[in-house]
């Protein structure tokens, strides 16, 4: 019995060394964590799909958007004086950020288009096209 124990111990401390260490970080996920104001705000429509009619209001949303991603994960994107707080993590190796409202648990993929010490540019697609963010980091 006790060496059945010896051996489940040992496959678990393994186990746990392999996860652990199969953790990717990104060099993107030391630039990403601040705060950011959009600075431009552009659709991409597709030839083939129709705008909704809530293009406009999304657009307004987001030139108006602050987005503060902290270090470890958490995410507030403020548009005046509503906020939305969530998640963020990586994703396809780095140029991914994936984003989770804490209160619907709507998931949002965003697409890193580029990104710098300063600026930083995203994309998140729909079915008529796509919105492209530039947002422009805030010091303090």
């Amino acid at each position: 019995m006790k060496h059945r124990t010896i051996i489940a111990f040992c496959v678990l401390v393994t186990l746990l060394v392999i996860h652990s260490s199969c953790k990717t970080t990104y060099p993107q996920a030391k630039i990403i964590p601040g705060k950011w104001k959009s600075e431009k705000v552009e659709i991409l429509p597709n030839p083939d799909a129709t705008l909704p009619r809530e293009a406009d209001r999304m657009i307004e949303y987001e030139k108006r958007a602050t987005l503060e991603l902290l270090e470890g994960g958490t995410a507030y994107k403020h548009f005046g004086t509503n906020s939305i707080q969530g998640k963020w993590k990586l994703k396809g190796k780095g140029t991914k950020l994936i984003a989770t409202d804490e209160k619907s648990g709507k998931v949002m993929t965003y697409f890193i288009i580029k990104l710098s010490d300063n600026e930083a540019v995203i994309e998140q697609r729909y079915p008529f096209g796509k919105i492209k963010v530039t947002y422009i980091r805030i010091t303090e």
